[in-house]
């Protein structure tokens, strides 16, 4: 191998690693960044996760857009837009949302199973506290 053809490989070896130093010290940058600004660790994000039932879900979104609880750009939010949001946040697919709610209005024995969970957990904590 001539000493010319030596010289341009060590060049561009170089010139790759310079790049690859360059990469890692951006994505450095871009970590310290992140912590800086009180976002935690640039690594993956929070994955929620829903731990009840699909009715449940679909109890709670008719719930929060029947009460006008939650609004988007000063509008209450729609049972649809709700729907959408929560699929994305809990990775869950509510694709026979239609279906869950109507077994929901037709159910006769404790017809608001869910809420009655959530009531008790907080009837619980207040009897906790001693109140």
């Amino acid at each position: 191998m001539s000493k010319k053809t030596m010289e341009k490989k060590l060049q561009n070896g170089l010139k790759a690693g310079a790049e690859l130093y360059g990469a890692i010290g951006r994505a450095m940058a871009a970590y310290e960044r992140r912590l800086r600004e009180g976002r935690g660790t640039a690594s993956l994000p929070d994955r929620w996760e829903w731990k009840e039932t699909r009715s449940a879900a679909v109890d709670l979104i008719k719930a929060m857009a029947e009460a006008g609880s939650i609004h988007i750009n000063g509008v209450p939010a729609t049972a649809r837009q709700l729907r959408t949001s929560f699929e994305r946040r809990f990775h869950l697919e509510l694709k026979d949302f239609d279906n869950l709610l109507y077994a929901s209005d037709t159910r006769k024995i404790d017809e608001t199973l869910y809420f009655t969970k959530l009531v008790n957990a907080l009837k619980g904590r207040k009897e906790q506290l001693g109140k």
